[in-house]
């Protein structure tokens, strides 16, 4: 399914390590259940982080919020998240506007993604100013979380972190000209007036 081949994926592109670590089974980890979300497949990633090691504990919101996700995509006979097959068409070739995160994720979800988005953050700043020493599979895993944490609590837009924040790990995710209106659009499309009348949902002002 999509979780191998993005595994595989991941495997191609992340640096290989001298000798198996779990630094680097915590990158690969993080990398691929960014690239489900990149894709828009929650059940990709609820299966990356069932079938994660041992060793590598993943917080609680992470399976609350994909479980959750999944169970939408899965209820709605969707193979990912951008589209949704229309109730009416029995062959699934016509398609209705996709949910916002806000109607499939509870309150109570969106608010401990939030938090564990500020405290990742937080930590891993704290991290940068104490340590000299650079642990590129470290770096890499934090990216990648914060990247996806970014996402599915849209605590901080991935594009204007780039922008106001270089140092931000989160923001290293946006590499490409796709990387940027991948993210910017998925923000502009989720963030509604109803649930944050403090941020813009302008299309124009995220791109």
């Amino acid at each position: 399914g999509l979780a191998t081949h993005l595994a595989l994926f991941v495997n191609m592109h992340l640096p290989p390590p001298s000798s198996p670590n779990a630094d680097h089974d915590r990158a690969t980890l993080w990398a691929t259940i960014y690239y489900c979300l990149r894709c828009g497949d929650a059940c990709a990633a609820l299966i990356t982080l069932q079938n994660a090691p041992s060793n590598i504990a993943i917080p609680q919101p992470f399976h609350t919020v994909f479980t959750q996700l999944a169970n939408y995509q899965t209820s709605h006979d969707a193979k990912s998240l951008f589209f949704t097959p229309s109730p009416s068409s029995s062959n699934n070739n016509t398609h209705q506007p996709p949910a916002s995160l806000a109607a499939i994720i509870s309150p109570q979800t969106r608010i401990a993604l939030v938090e564990l988005y500020h405290t990742v953050k937080t930590r891993s700043r704290s991290t940068t100013d104490h340590n000299t020493a650079t642990n590129e599979d470290n770096d890499t895993e934090i990216m990648f979380q914060l990247a996806s944490l970014a996402l599915l609590s849209l605590a901080e837009p991935l594009t204007s972190s780039s922008t106001n924040s270089p140092s931000s790990p989160a923001a290293n995710v946006i590499q490409t000209i796709e990387d940027y209106i991948f993210a910017s659009l998925w923000m502009a499309y989720h963030q509604t007036p109803s649930n944050f009348p403090s941020t813009t949902t302008s299309c124009e002002e995220h791109v």
